[in-house]
Formats: C-alpha cells, sequence, structure tokens
C-alpha cells in the first residue's frame, strides 16, 4: 500500500507543472499511477537481492511532500542501465548506485526538502559500501538540473535519442504522450499507447555522477522512511 501511494504522488507531483501542458485526466492518473507502481515495486520492493531504498518524507499530517529512490543498477558497457532480468544478473554488469523517482509537492517546495531527500539517499548508498551515485534527468529539466548541480553532481555522458512521456494539450482535450523511455525506467518501460492522440518525443537524458567521498552527507533518515 505503500509504494501504491507513493505512486500516485509522484505521478501527481510530477507531471503537474514539468512534465504536463495539460491537466491530466482521472484515466491518464490512473494508468501513469500503475505503471508508476509497477516500476517502483520492480525498484524498491525488495524482489530482487540487490540493495534498494524508497525514501518519503511526510507532514505531520501524514501525507507525502515527497519521495526518492535509490538502487544499485547494472550498467552496461555502453553505459545503458539494464533492466533487472536474470539474464543481465547473470551478465557481470557494473554495479553502480542510481538515484531516481525524487520528487516533492508543489506545496512543499523552496523548503530545501528535495536537497534532503537527494542527501538521505547518498547516506544511504554510503551506508551499503558505496562511494558514488549516478542520476538522469531529461536536459529540459531545469530545476532538477540547478539542484544536482549545487549538490556537487557533475555530467559524465548523454543519451540524445532517449525518449519521454508528456501530456500535452491535442486534439481538443488532455492527450498523454506514452512512449518508452528505457534509460529512466530499465525495469518497468512504458508500453505505447495506440489511441490517435497517442504521439512520441525524443529527449535528451543527462547521466550524472556524485563522488561521496569528497563532502559527507548532513542528513539522516530522521523524517523518511516507508
Amino acid at each position: 500500500a505503500g509504494l501504491c501511494r507513493t505512486a500516485a504522488f509522484f505521478v501527481d507531483a510530477f507531471y503537474r507543472d514539468y512534465k504536463a501542458e495539460a491537466v491530466l485526466t482521472q484515466d491518464q492518473r490512473n494508468r501513469l499511477g500503475g505503471e508508476q507502481y509497477v516500476d517502483m515495486r520492480q525498484r524498491y520492493g525488495n524482489y530482487i537481492s540487490l540493495p534498494s531504498a524508497m525514501l518519503i518524507a511526510r507532514g505531520d499530517d501524514g501525507e507525502i511532500m515527497g519521495c526518492a529512490g535509490v538502487e544499485i543498477a547494472l550498467v552496461n558497457p555502453n553505459n545503458k542501465i539494464m533492466p533487472k532480468t536474470k539474464q543481465n544478473l547473470d551478465a557481470c554488469y557494473d554495479l553502480r548506485p542510481l538515484l531516481a523517482n525524487v520528487a516533492v509537492s508543489p506545496e512543499s517546495r523552496g523548503r530545501g526538502l528535495g536537497k534532503q531527500l537527494c542527501q538521505a539517499c547518498e547516506d544511504t548508498v554510503r551506508s551499503w559500501g558505496y562511494e558514488e551515485l549516478l542520476l538522469l534527468v531529461e536536459a529540459e529539466n531545469t530545476p532538477a538540473l540547478r539542484l544536482y548541480k549545487k549538490l556537487g553532481y557533475s555530467e559524465v555522458w548523454r543519451d540524445n535519442e532517449a525518449t519521454a512521456s508528456k501530456a500535452v494539450a491535442y486534439a481538443g482535450g488532455a492527450a498523454l504522450q506514452k512512449v518508452l523511455q528505457p534509460l529512466a525506467s530499465p525495469s518497468s518501460p512504458y508500453p505505447t499507447l495506440t489511441s490517435d492522440a497517442s504521439i512520441q518525443v525524443t529527449v535528451t537524458n543527462i547521466a550524472m555522477r556524485k563522488d561521496l567521498n569528497k563532502k559527507p552527507g548532513m542528513f539522516g533518515l530522521g523524517m523518511f522512511g516507508l
């Protein structure tokens, strides 16, 4: 139930402004929420022996204010993040910590919560014995890029042919662009919808890395937990 609510929160927080040019319909929220839940369950649901964690910040009323996930991902020689299938797990890919699914509700922004969530994930990775943290962010996501640079992350590579989902005004209403996003959701790729309103867009994904030995994290888990 916790991951289900977190998935619904993530869709609402992430798609409300940056990823949306039109208001999502309830059906679109349900579709995205269901797919996001499957992705989070595969990443953070302890179905695979590799370490993972979903950190959640809650207000005094128990409502979710923000979330961030961290996992040990499989990275192939071409710097592609691979799904955690049995075949890939047996393929001896590099095991590298990956930060993902960072979101803060619009009402909770401007308080440093995104920074605290990221630093809590860094502390978690250190506790696993790793000394670096990777993340993937779309080049157009200026607020996220600004945050990650302030936290000490630096660009290490780009994928100029990634694809992404977006809600746009189309054919007189809000239409959901649903396309594969192999880098951002490697364990549960989004299926392409076949309605007349579905279109595909190409985005640039930026991979960023932080050396966790340079500046120890200052925030413990505190208000965060499942």
